[in-house]
């Protein structure tokens, strides 16, 4: 949401200071039955639930597990012969203990907003769960390299589905569904068919999405500074073909929704196509091998909910002054003795080869200071990554020897002045 929210709400939830309450804790109104407006309030997708989207419609979910399940959710599993060929011979010390899928139960609720001035659709889908697992780096590449035209989706992630209809003399229909990760590493839609949405799908610039701001993740935190869920926020531009009919008081869409659960301490499975191919063997692939899958969708897995937009707009107050606010605590002294202002220009590399100094808040390495930097960083944060950690070469951002919010903190900073 607004870039001076963002300062002093994301550092707050990393130092555990600040929980991300349900929508029905403090405060609480009634919800209204259509999706309003932005109105002057500036969107930027950034995995954060502000109070734009408690003050328009949501859903929260009536989530019911699917039948189909893998590995530990699975009674079959342990007679399987993947499980005695491959499972028990590569992960002995491994509990494959059944557990019953419909035990500890996800909770999900979806926010929305619409802006009429840029035709976007905003969507925020938060879960509430436990234990979070998915990819990592070396998996993730994996998949990259091996998964095709195929998106990734054995991995906590959200598939979301969207359907509009064009009223008038030549009626149509048009869907489109996503995934997304709950981790933050791809967000692309299942194919170019019936899509009304400027996204890509996971073959044609998937990456692209996210490095256009147009999905972005975080974590939910409770009073204590445990992790217990995340969020993964999307911005829509609506294609051109459906604006008129669709942004617009009254324009209306239909939704439904799907959460892929694995367990945090999962185990990789194998990778099916490889087993059956040429090699014959069981090679570790890029998915977990044990999930299970939560709906709420309608009969025959269509979209359940009619979403309707209205003009009303949300009520949110000034606060172009509260970033001015981050600077009368104690840290923000410490990170303006950091002088970055020759950093945030790359192109003196010199004659030598030399790629030169590293430059102040590039955290992934490729020479600029952006969004995945940030996305990085948050990463590095929660993983409890110490200053000598390889991955935090540059993650010090204000210079104190450590690595924690105020870097986050100083980071955003650092972007906001750049844009």
């Amino acid at each position: 949401m607004k870039k001076n929210l963002c300062l002093i709400t994301a550092a707050a939830m990393l130092f555990g200071a600040a929980a991300v309450m349900p929508a029905s804790a403090e405060g609480e109104t009634a919800v209204p039955d259509k999706v309003l407006e932005c109105g002057d309030y500036e969107v930027s997708v950034d995995g954060q639930i502000d109070d734009a989207y408690l003050q328009s419609y949501r859903i929260e979910h009536e989530l019911t597990v699917q039948g189909w399940t893998g590995g530990i959710y699975d009674q079959s599993f342990l007679e399987s012969d993947e499980y005695r060929d491959y499972y028990s011979v590569n992960f002995p010390d491994t509990d494959f203990s059944y557990k019953d899928p419909s035990e500890d139960p996800l909770k999900a609720t979806t926010y929305f907003l619409w802006n009429k001035n840029t035709n976007y659709i905003y969507v925020a889908v938060e879960v509430l769960d436990s234990s979070i697992g998915g990819l990592d780096e070396e998996h993730f590449q994996y998949c990259l390299e091996n998964a095709q035209d195929g998106i990734p989706w054995i991995h906590d992630s959200i598939n979301p589905k969207f359907q509009f209809t064009q009223r008038g003399a030549d009626e149509r229909t048009d869907e489109f569904s996503l995934r997304a990760d709950a981790l933050g590493f791809f967000a692309a839609t299942e194919s170019d068919e019936g899509k009304w949405i400027k996204w890509n799908t996971w073959n044609k610039g998937h990456q692209d999405n996210l490095d256009d701001g147009l999905c972005a993740t975080d974590f939910v935190y409770d009073d204590n500074g445990e992790k217990i869920g995340y969020v993964i926020e999307m911005g829509f531009p609506v294609s051109d073909s459906v604006q008129n009919a669709l942004m617009k008081d009254g324009g209306t869409f239909k939704y439904g929704l799907t959460i892929i659960d694995v367990p945090e301490n999962h185990v990789w499975a194998y990778d099916y196509g490889k087993l059956v191919g040429d090699l014959g063997a069981y090679i570790e692939g890029g998915q977990s091998e044990s999930f299970r899958i939560f709906t709420d969708l309608g009969d025959y897995n269509s979209v359940k909910y009619s979403i309707k937009l209205t003009e009303e707009t949300v009520t949110i107050e000034d606060t172009n002054d509260t970033a001015d606010t981050a600077d009368t605590a104690d840290t923000a002294d410490t990170a303006d003795t950091v002088d970055t202002s020759d950093t945030i220009d790359s192109s003196d590399t010199g004659d030598s080869g030399d790629p030169g100094p590293a430059i102040v808040g590039d955290i992934n390495g490729d020479k600029s200071v952006d969004a995945r930097d940030l996305s990085r960083l948050m990463k590095l944060i929660a993983d409890d990554k110490g200053i000598d950690d390889p991955d935090c070469a540059n993650a010090d951002v204000n210079g104190d020897g450590s690595i924690n919010a105020i870097d986050l903190t100083r980071l955003m900073k650092l972007i906001a002045d750049a844009d």
